[in-house]
């Protein structure tokens, strides 16, 4: 669906970001129980790296908390707008790895964009997410450990992630045919 995919080095010019800087990128709707707050928090204990968040904002009283927890860190570079679809492969190219943080998810269209681009994700053990990061897609942490956060943003530096294998882990979970197949199957056969 996404055209345009820029290489790293290209994406990173256009963000102005140097190629030896570690990127996590949170990139989707912006809402309380996406976990933002702990995110940056988290993010400034780190000594190096960067983090790009990017979505927009559910209201004003969330755009204006995103601000003010990361104005004092030149490292967070905030697009806190709707990301239009030409620019969406910018964000990815330029990234590491993925960090949603969230607190409460039933689904997560953004795991599975940042997968299907071949990102690995940093996801909390809840909900659908265990189910979608498996194997070399990414790291889950427990999120009521007050340190599996930071340890997962630390831990998935030392790890080689190949974009073909996130891809590939992808598609052999998601396959469209074998979707339908298992849903034909309680609804049997369609004219």
């Amino acid at each position: 669906w996404y055209s345009g995919h820029p290489s790293k080095s290209e994406a990173r010019a256009h963000f102005n970001i140097p190629d030896s800087d570690y990127v996590y990128l949170y990139f989707g709707a912006i809402r309380p129980y996406k976990g933002l707050e702990k995110l940056i928090e988290t993010f400034k204990q780190l000594p190096n790296g960067r983090l790009i968040i990017a979505g927009k904002p559910h209201n004003a009283q969330v755009e204006s908390l995103i601000r003010q927890l990361s104005e004092e860190d030149s490292r967070i570079s905030l697009h806190l707008s709707f990301i239009p679809d030409q620019m969406v492969t910018h964000f990815f190219s330029c990234a590491d790895a993925v960090v949603l943080p969230f607190t409460d998810v039933l689904t997560s269209g953004s795991a599975i964009l940042a997968l299907s681009l071949g990102k690995p994700v940093i996801a909390p053990t809840i909900g659908c997410l265990p189910e979608l990061i498996m194997g070399s897609a990414g790291l889950l942490y427990d999120d009521e450990n007050p340190e599996g956060l930071k340890d997962a943003l630390i831990n998935v530096r030392l790890q080689q992630y190949h974009p073909e294998e996130i891809r590939g882990s992808m598609m052999e979970n998601y396959d469209w045919l074998e979707i339908a197949k298992l849903y034909r199957g309680p609804y049997g056969a369609v004219n």
